[in-house]
C-alpha cells in the first residue's frame, strides 16, 4: 500500500512492492524484478537466476503446415439449391432443364481444388488436358445411360489460371432417334466471366464389348525404345509435364506399332478410384505417339495436342496402369 502512495507522490521514480500479502515471497520478488526490468532498470539476472541454456523459440506464424480442407473440396448441400449431387472429383451437381429433355452437369476446376492440373502446361499456361474433358463426358454419359463417347471434338483450349478457377458445364441435349445425345462443354472464369465453348460431341449406348488381349507382352521380336529423355524433348517443344503426367515408363516397337506401359505415380493412386480413368493416366498414353516415328517431329512452340476423340468406351474403372498399343491409322 505504501508503494502505491509513494508512486503518486513522485513522477520520475518507479516503486515496486517486493513482498505481497498472501503471495509466495520468491515469486513476488521475481515479479518485482521483472517489473523493474520492463521499466528499463538494469537487473543482474545471472545473479538472480543463475546460469542457463539456450532453447529453441516457438516457430513463427508463417512457418506452419496447413491441415484445413480446401474450401473447394468441402461437402456442399447442392440439394438445397435444387440440384442433384454427383459423386465425382470434377463434377459437383447435375440438373434436368425444365420444359425439355436437356441435362446440365456443373463443376469447378481450380489449381486449389485440382492441384494436379498444374502438371499439364502448354507454352507456360496450365491447360486442362483433353483426357480430362473425355473423363467429364464419360462420367456424364454414365449418369445418362449413354456410356460410349462416339466423338468429342475440341473447339478451344481450357486454360486454368491461379485464383478462384473456372466454372465448367456439360450440356447434354435430348436423345435422338437412335438413342444418342449431343453434348457440349463450356467454361467461364469465376465469378462472372463469359461462357466459352470448348468441345462438342455425341454420347450413345454402350454397344461395344471389351476385347480380351492374349499373347506375350511385349510381342515376340519387339525391340526396346528409349523413353528416358522423352519428357525433356516434349518440354523443348512447349509441353511441360509435371511428375503426375510423366507416366510413360517403358516402350517397345514391333513393325509399325509401338507398345508401351503407362503407370500412374504412386501419390495419385488414392485418387485413381474416384475417376473412371484418371486424366493423367489417359493423357500419358498419348505420349507414346512421340516414339517410333509415328508422327513427324513437332516444331518448337507448336506441340501436338489431341483435338478429336472417337469411339471411347470404358470397361473398367480406377486403373493405376495401362498397356497401350499405338499404330498408324
Amino acid at each position: 500500500m505504501l508503494t502505491g502512495l509513494a508512486q503518486q507522490s513522485v513522477e520520475d521514480a518507479v516503486f515496486v512492492p517486493a513482498v505481497r500479502r498472501d503471495r509466495d515471497e520468491v515469486r513476488a520478488l521475481i515479479e518485482a524484478l521483472g517489473r523493474l526490468h520492463v521499466h528499463g532498470i538494469g537487473v543482474d539476472w545471472e545473479a538472480v537466476l543463475g546460469s542457463g541454456r539456450f532453447v529453441d523459440l516457438p516457430t513463427y506464424a508463417f512457418q506452419h503446415e496447413r491441415f484445413w480442407v480446401p474450401a473447394a473440396l468441402e461437402s456442399q448441400d447442392v440439394g438445397a439449391a435444387g440440384l442433384g449431387a454427383i459423386d465425382h472429383p470434377l463434377w459437383s451437381a447435375v440438373t434436368e432443364v425444365a420444359g425439355g429433355e436437356s441435362v446440365v452437369f456443373s463443376g469447378r476446376l481450380s489449381l486449389t481444388g485440382q492441384p494436379w492440373l498444374a502438371d499439364h502446361q502448354v507454352d507456360g499456361r496450365v491447360v486442362v488436358p483433353g483426357a480430362a474433358l473425355v473423363e467429364l463426358a464419360l462420367r456424364a454419359g454414365q449418369e445418362l445411360g449413354c456410356a460410349r463417347l462416339v466423338e468429342l471434338t475440341m473447339q478451344a483450349p481450357l486454360v486454368v489460371s491461379a485464383g478462384a478457377g473456372v466454372d465448367v458445364q456439360l450440356v447434354a441435349g435430348p436423345c435422338d432417334e437412335v438413342g444418342g445425345r449431343p453434348v457440349s462443354l463450356h467454361s467461364r472464369e469465376v465469378p462472372e466471366g463469359e461462357w466459352t465453348l470448348h468441345a462438342q460431341g455425341l454420347l450413345a449406348d454402350q454397344d461395344v464389348e471389351p476385347v480380351a488381349v492374349v499373347g506375350q507382352w511385349p510381342p515376340v521380336g519387339a525391340r526396346p525404345v528409349e523413353v528416358e529423355h522423352v519428357y525433356d524433348d516434349m518440354a523443348a517443344m512447349g509441353l511441360a509435364y509435371g511428375p503426375l503426367f510423366q507416366g510413360l515408363v517403358a516402350a517397345w516397337q514391333h513393325g509399325d506399332a509401338v507398345f508401351a506401359e503407362i503407370a500412374l505415380p504412386e501419390q495419385a493412386h488414392a485418387d485413381a478410384g474416384l475417376f473412371g480413368l484418371h486424366p493423367a493416366l489417359l493423357d500419358a498414353s498419348l505420349h507414346v505417339a512421340a516414339l517410333g516415328d509415328l508422327v513427324p517431329r513437332a516444331e518448337s512452340g507448336r506441340p501436338y495436342l489431341p483435338f478429336a476423340w472417337s469411339g471411347v468406351s470404358l470397361h473398367a474403372a480406377g486403373a493405376t496402369g495401362l498397356r497401350v498399343k499405338v499404330a498408324r491409322g
